[in-house]
């Protein structure tokens, strides 16, 4: 390796470890502030972008983790972030919504991420 390949590598990893702590320290933000986990958090921004999805394919597009969902699922819905419903043709079947009613507190917390992006 080059004397200036190394360097370019040493640079970017820099760069990259201080990004990923600026990210790590806005979900330790949004846990203290608001109570919500980081797969929690980007759980709720993927279903405010796409308004409901069926929790099958959440975890098929990656929204969440199967292993994390009962858990995040269950505490999202007890602190009325989401709504749930099953269906009637498939009990089984989960589909899950964004309470509109808390759109004007998570685009708070959106806004704080965002302040927090640019500031750090």
């Amino acid at each position: 390796m080059t004397t200036q390949s190394y360097s370019e590598a040493i640079t970017t990893c820099s760069e990259f470890f201080d990004y990923q702590n600026k990210i790590d320290n806005i979900f330790l933000v949004i846990e203290q502030n608001y109570g919500l986990k980081k797969h929690e958090f980007f759980f709720l921004m993927k279903l405010n972008e796409v308004g409901e999805v069926h929790l099958k394919d959440a975890i098929e597009k990656g929204y969440i983790k199967q292993n994390k969902s009962a858990r995040a699922i269950k505490r999202l819905f007890e602190k009325k972030y989401i709504l749930k419903n099953r269906l009637k043709s498939d009990e089984r079947a989960v589909i899950l919504r964004f309470n509109d009613d808390y759109k004007e507190e998570f685009n708070k917390i959106m806004q704080e991420v965002l302040f927090m992006l640019k500031d750090q």
